[in-house]
């Protein structure tokens, strides 16, 4: 299994804002307040990626993820609101949970990723999941636009959003639970070559630990005299 299977191939945050402006119009908002919840937004975009860093160093990279993927689903309930009530709490729910992991998914998968990867191979795999992100993100918008000039309905986007994401969470699950044996042998791996180099301790990760490679591996201690 690839870490690329945590993540969906079309972003649907990017799918869900590229509409932002022409929706807040419709539904009753003014083009200056649409802006402003956009220039909002991009603010808590550019916090979420080292929030979700902190996240991911405290707590694990599964737990930053799912963190993630809930609000961006909040943040498209938020949206899915707005059709029967346009409301602001409803706006700035959108604004804040959807805006906010946006780009953090990124950086969660550079923890995900040393489940599977060695180091030997890391940045090669890294960088290929690093194009899959960029093609997703590209992806999201034109999509976005298709599904409207077909339908006319923005509800439409928002629904195929929100079905992205649900998979990219079920993905998620997968990859974590099929990998989490393996993160537990790595720490333990990581726990007995500090043993074995005299009793010191070593600072294992938690469910992203990174992938032990042979050439770390302690041989058992030598008895008797030299």
């Amino acid at each position: 299994m690839s870490a690329a299977g945590a993540w969906p191939p079309v972003s649907p945050s990017a799918a869900a804002t590229t509409q932002h402006t022409l929706y807040f119009t419709a539904r009753g908002f003014t083009a200056g307040e649409a802006s402003l919840l956009l220039a909002i937004g991009g603010v808590l975009a550019g916090l979420g990626r080292p929030l979700a860093g902190l996240v991911a160093d405290r707590f694990g990279g599964p737990v930053a993820g799912f963190l993630s993927f809930s609000c961006s689903l909040i943040g498209m309930l938020c949206l899915l609101g707005m059709e029967l009530h346009p409301l602001w709490i409803l706006a700035a729910g959108y604004v804040l949970f959807l805006f906010l992991p946006l780009g953090s998914r990124a950086s969660i998968v550079t923890v995900l990723l040393s489940r599977i990867a060695p180091p030997a191979h890391y940045g090669v795999i890294f960088g290929l999941l690093g194009i899959g992100n960029k093609l997703g993100a590209a992806t999201g918008p034109w999509l976005s636009g298709l599904l409207y000039d077909r339908t006319g309905s923005y509800l439409v986007i928002y629904l195929w959003a929100m079905a992205v994401a649900l998979t990219g969470l079920a993905s998620l699950t997968v990859f974590c639970l099929a990998t989490a044996p393996r993160a537990a042998d790595i720490s333990s791996q990581l726990a007995h070559a500090g043993a074995g180099r005299g009793g010191g301790r070593v600072a294992v990760g938690g469910p992203g630990a990174p992938f032990l490679p042979s050439t770390m591996r302690t041989a058992p201690a030598q008895t008797g005299n030299s």
